[in-house]
Parts: structure tokens; sequence; C-alpha cells
């Protein structure tokens, strides 16, 4: 709702809840951390604050946040559910029993938390207690998946084969898809038979991961061996052999590795590069430590182990990742990263898309322009490439050019894939302004009229017309009509500019059209609403760079926008308008 305060504690939680669902768990916790700068014991955003850093492995920083919220209200089950998660990492295991004692009592984490104290009972190898939580998680729940697997777990540790494959069945049942259900039949008959089974339904594109996944259930269960045994099938790959050489307690050649199309992200594979790198002090341990510390928004220790690493690997992914934890103020150290990745790897075109960014970034256009020419020249198919290529012709003023490559490219339609289409608009209007400058107004009219066009072959579909903001385009055909004299065709218009009133609803908004919107409500004789309107959405929006540009722009004082903020195609052309001043 537009009248509801965003900036106040739980307006900012409700933010962070939100970021949290769609899984934005870096700006999530900015949020949360606003909202208890406002509030400091609103026990909603503590407590999700807390699982944020638990997700984080922030472990220490997580518990003084949950045990604040805990300190408000000693029985709400969400804080002592994340209690119990976060004690259980930390070693805290009794204190991890009394948070998911209590975090039962709620209706919402009761599964979960019997099925975690059954967890914690097999580690510790007490069964009875052990057996008696799961049989309660699945009381409550009985597709409690996770409790059954324990039960079959404990029925094989008890040699009850009956009681294990009558739950394994159940388990089948359920989920017919289930892998642990065959990994157990194989270690009850470790046939050739049963483990091609196992083996064979794992398709996925990925299928370490599935490997890994369920490897790490049971050595959260407290069972090494059969995780050691598990990984014994799976393919090769990096993260397995640290995995391996972990629960084997055996030394790990990471030479020998293949570091390509690994990505580790659970907290698990942390805690075992960290107990391989007490022994072994190789960059690649460091490298997959870094990424992991990266996914959990450490930053900073990210940063730390991959300086550690120096310029040893002689791998390109390693020095692309690292470009990008530099600051803006350590463009240098990025660029020779960048550098070293391309000349380690010339044949992938990321680490030229990757340099070229840095380029535009650092508005050096003119090496922008070389390097996307070698480069799509080298990936002529790559869409992306020849979007990038048009991208660095626009900013390099070659506007036919641009538009040449524009009919020839095929952009995949996917989820917000809308730069192929906004680029289209900004060379075509280009074009337009170009022929305006040449006094060619039947040319420049064609340009604005493809411009207002939706390709298909450029990846979005064309919305309602009234979702689309197109007040820039009408106010350079009005301006071509009112130049021919063509009254009737300026004035309609200008009333199309006029119409225009869903602003920020509608997606294609430009604020910088806003400007467009004011001059023609001064050729329509409202010069004072118009200014009205502008100083209203400085107010409304202070500190708002491109309002101000808007206003400053009005009153004749144009000027370049501040470095550093978002800029669109509309304000590039309404700034080269400006800068030819008649054709305002």
């Amino acid at each position: 709702p537009t009248d509801f305060d965003w900036n106040s504690g739980y307006g900012l939680y409700l933010l962070g809840k939100e970021l949290i669902r769609q899984r934005y768990y870096q700006q999530a916790e900015e949020k949360l951390r606003a909202s208890l700068k406002k509030e400091p014991y609103y026990m909603p955003a503590l407590t999700d604050l807390s699982m944020v850093l638990y997700r984080n492995m922030q472990y220490e920083e997580a518990l003084e946040s949950v045990t604040k919220a805990l300190s408000i209200d000693t029985y709400d089950p969400a804080a002592n559910y994340y209690y119990g998660l976060i004690n259980t990492a930390l070693g805290n295991i009794t204190d991890a029993k009394d948070g998911f004692d209590i975090a039962a009592m709620g209706v919402e984490y009761r599964s979960a938390a019997y099925t975690s104290l059954s967890k914690i009972y097999l580690k510790e190898g007490r069964l009875t207690e052990a057996i008696a939580y799961a049989r309660k998680s699945i009381d409550f729940n009985k597709y409690a998946i996770d409790a059954y697997q324990l039960l079959a777990v404990m029925g094989r540790i008890k040699h009850d084969q009956e009681k294990s494959d009558g739950i394994l069945d159940t388990l089948q049942l359920f989920d017919p898809l289930n892998h642990f259900v065959r990994f157990e039949k194989y270690l009850w008959q470790p046939t050739s038979a049963n483990k091609a089974q196992f083996t064979g339904m794992i398709k996925n594109e990925m299928p370490y991961e599935t490997f890994l996944e369920l490897a790490a259930w049971y050595y959260n269960a407290g069972r090494k061996e059969e995780a050691s045994k598990l990984l014994q099938l799976a393919p090769p790959n990096a993260e397995i052999a640290y995995w391996q050489a972990f629960l084997d307690d055996k030394p790990l050649n990471a030479d020998q590795l293949d570091p390509a199309l690994v990505f580790p992200f659970r907290a698990e594979t942390a805690e075992v590069i960290k107990a391989l790198m007490k022994k072994n002090d190789h960059w690649l341990l460091k490298y997959h430590l870094a990424l992991l510390k990266w996914n959990a928004n450490d930053l900073a220790s990210a940063r730390r182990l991959l300086e550690s690493c120096g310029e040893t690997p002689a791998y390109a992914p390693f020095y692309a990742a690292r470009a990008r934890l530099y600051t803006t103020e350590e463009s240098a150290l990025s660029l020779k990263d960048l550098l070293k990745a391309r000349s380690l790897d010339n044949h992938q075109w990321r680490y030229g898309k990757n340099l070229i960014g840095y380029y535009l970034d650092a508005k050096q256009y003119d090496k922008a322009l070389a390097l996307s020419t070698e480069l799509y020249a080298q990936f002529p198919a790559n869409y992306m490439l020849g979007v990038l290529q048009v991208k660095t012709l626009t900013l390099n003023g070659q506007y036919t050019k641009a538009s040449e490559i524009l009919k020839k490219i095929n952009i995949l339609p996917n989820e917000g894939a809308t730069e192929g289409r906004q680029i289209y608009k900004e060379v075509n209007l280009m074009l337009a302004l170009e022929q305006m400058k040449k006094n060619n107004g039947k040319k420049a009219l064609s340009y604005l009229q493809s411009a207002k066009l939706w390709p298909p072959h450029l990846g979005v579909g064309k919305p309602y017309d009234e979702d689309i903001d197109e007040r820039l385009e009408n106010w350079m055909e009005y301006t071509i009509y009112d130049r021919q004299g063509n009254t009737a065709a300026a004035k309609k218009s200008l009333e199309k500019i006029t119409s225009f009133s869903a602003k920020e609803k509608v997606r294609s908004y430009s604020a910088a059209n806003d400007l467009v919107t004011a001059w023609a409500l001064q050729k329509l004789g409202q010069q004072d609403k118009a200014l009205k309107n502008l100083k209203d959405a400085v107010e409304r929006r202070p500190g708002n760079s491109m309002a101000k540009w808007v206003l400053d722009a009005f009153n004749g004082q144009y000027a370049e926008i501040d470095a550093g903020s978002k800029t669109d195609a509309n304000y590039r052309v309404l700034s080269a308008m400006l800068k030819a001043g008649s054709l305002k």
C-alpha cells in the first residue's frame, strides 16, 4: 500500500520477510538489521535475523540474536527452534535439546523439532529415545520423511530387517523417487543389482550433488560410515574427494582434482574443507571455501581467502571470481584479474564479456567496442554477445551499425529479457534524432514508428498499450509535426503525453520522461502545473537524483546526472536532445 510507512521498523521487517521468501538473503539481512535499529526488541525481526545468520554460518552472532528474542518470549516456537539449530551447530547439545523441546509445543515446528531431537539421540547412540522422538514426529505428521529415514537407519543398526523393510516400503509409497530407500536396500544387500538400482536412478545433470546431499544427511545423523560408502559409488568430483578424505581421514592430493563445475554451498562442506585445511594449504581448498563464504554473504572472509592464493592458480574462474570482490576504488586490481582470466582461457566467451563490462563501467567505450567486436566475431551465434555488441556500438554513437545487428540476432525469450528491446528503442530514437538534426522529418518519423514496435525476435512480448511509457517518442513526434505546421497531429501527440497517468504502476515507466510531460504541459499553457508536479516529485523522493535532474532540466539548468545513478535509454536520448538545444 502506498500510504504505508515502509521505513518504519515494522515496514522494514515486512520487506526483510519478503526478501527471505524470495531467497535474497543478503538484502533480507540488511532490511532486518535496519528494522532492529529502529525497534531493537522487535522479536520477529530478531528471530528471522538469527535464521539468516544461521544460514550464513555466523553461529555466534545468530545465537546472540535468538537469545535476545527468547529474553522477550521464552516460549516462542520459532525462536526456540532456531535456538536448537544454532546450538546444534555450535556443539551445545544440551541447550539444543532445550530449544527443540520447547519448539515442539508449537504446531508449526513440532514435527521438525521432534525429528531434530531424534537425530541428536541417534548421534549419541541412545536408540530408545531416538526412536521415540521419530515416532512422535510421524504421529504429528505422517509424511515426515526424515523421521521415517531415521527409523529405517535405526532398524538396520538393530539388525531388524523386517521392520526396516516396512519403513522403506512406506517411504517408497510416499516418495517413489527417494534415493535413500534404494541406498538402504543396497546397504542391507550390497549386490551389483542393488548398486545399479541405486546409482542408475540418479539421472540429473549434476548427479554428484544428489550423492553429496544424501551423504550430508547421513553425516548429520552421525553415520560417517554410511556416508563414506555412499560416496564410493559417486562420480568423481573435487567436492566428493574432499568429503572422502575427511570421512576416511586420508590425505588429499588436490593437484589431481578438476575444479571445473564445483560450486560448494553446504555448511557441512565448509566444515569438511576447514578440517582439511589444517593439514593442506592448497589454493583449491581456499578457493572453494571462499565460494562458500561468498554464498553466506561473508565477503570479507571470501576475499581474504582468495587473496591468500596470490597468483598461484592457473584457473581462469578463480581470477574472474576474485575480480568481482574488489571495490570500485580498486579497479586496477579488478582489471588485472579480468585480464588474467582471459589470458588463461581465450576460448570461453564469458571472460571477455566480463572485461567488456569493466570497460563499460569505466566509460572506456572505445576499448569496450574493440573487444566486443573481436568477441562477437569469434562467437557470432551467441545472442548475448550480439546484444553486447549493439550496446557498445550505441555508446560509441554508431547507431546504423547497431540497427543492422539488431535485425539479425534472435534473443531467447526468458523472464526479464527486456534489454534487447530497450536497446532497440534507444537505437531507433537516436537515429530519429540524427534525422531531426538534418531536418528530415519524414525519415525521423519512420524511425520513431520503428521505436514503438516490439519485434518478437528481441526476446520479450509487447505489453498492453496502457502499460507502455511512450512519452518520449510522442514528444519527438510532436516536435516534428510542430515544425511541419501540422497543428492537429502535434496537438494529438501532446494529448497522448499528458494522458499518461499510470506512472510507477507501469513496469516500463521512466522517471526521465516526467520531463517530457512537463514540456507538454508547458506547451498547453500549464506551466505552473508542470512545475508543481516536478517539485512534488522531488519532495516525494528526497535524494532521488533523477527527480532533481528532471526539475533542473525543466528550469534550463541542464547537467549530467550524478555518476553511479541509474539511468535508462530515455535519459540518454533526452540528454542528447538537450545538448542539441533547438530540438527540445
